[in-house]
């Protein structure tokens, strides 16, 4: 469902923030960008200084691993829009499309490491079977070496792109150009979600 008031601002303001920014990325404002603005007191700002934390706040993951749950996550709820970032940003940050393309076809045979095999089986679950998860889940994770900071950090990328991909499909996230998923890519490895 497209709103109008999501597409092109709410207020006079809006609508030239928006301008603006299409002029100075030189593409379309993505249409993240675009739900951000639309009420931004109401859930852009919170949401936005949630996501720069989770995804680039200190971790014990690499960006390219928090990029990879993220496409993870998308993919698990088939949100293309989300996929096509995270997969994109997850290639840049790893420097390994072969292990992105891997985990996302299949993450039980994919070439990675315990730590990261495991974590992916968890957010599998936690966003295909929520209603399974128990403590008894995390005991495989400290198994693998897992610290509770790292199993935390990857629960609220999980969280976090379960929401955002709910939203991109409920709005009609309009796919990008592929000069704008480069641009969007970019512009993610270099500034983050600020």
């Amino acid at each position: 469902m497209r709103l109008k008031t999501v597409e092109q601002g709410s207020t006079l303001r809006r609508k030239l923030m928006l301008s603006m920014m299409r002029f100075v990325i030189g593409v379309r404002v993505p249409d993240v960008l675009r739900i951000i603005l639309h009420r931004p007191e109401f859930f852009g700002q919170p949401y936005y200084a949630w996501t720069q934390a989770v995804m680039r706040g200190p971790s014990e993951w690499s960006i390219g691993q928090r990029e990879l749950f993220a496409a993870f996550t998308s993919r698990l709820n088939e949100c293309q829009y989300c996929l096509g970032h995270h997969k994109a940003t997850s290639v840049r940050a790893l420097g390994d499309e072969n292990l992105v393309q891997a985990v996302l076809k299949d993450w039980q045979t994919a070439p990675v490491d315990e730590k990261t095999k495991a974590m992916l089986g968890f957010l599998r679950t936690l966003t295909l079977e929520p209603f399974q998860v128990s403590a008894a889940d995390i005991t495989p994770l400290r198994a693998a070496g897992l610290s509770d900071a790292a199993i935390e950090d990857a629960i609220h990328i999980c969280a976090n792109f379960n929401i955002i991909n709910r939203l991109a499909d409920a709005f009609g996230f309009e796919l990008p150009s592929s000069r704008s998923l480069a641009r969007s890519t970019e512009m993610l490895l270099k500034r983050g979600y600020q």
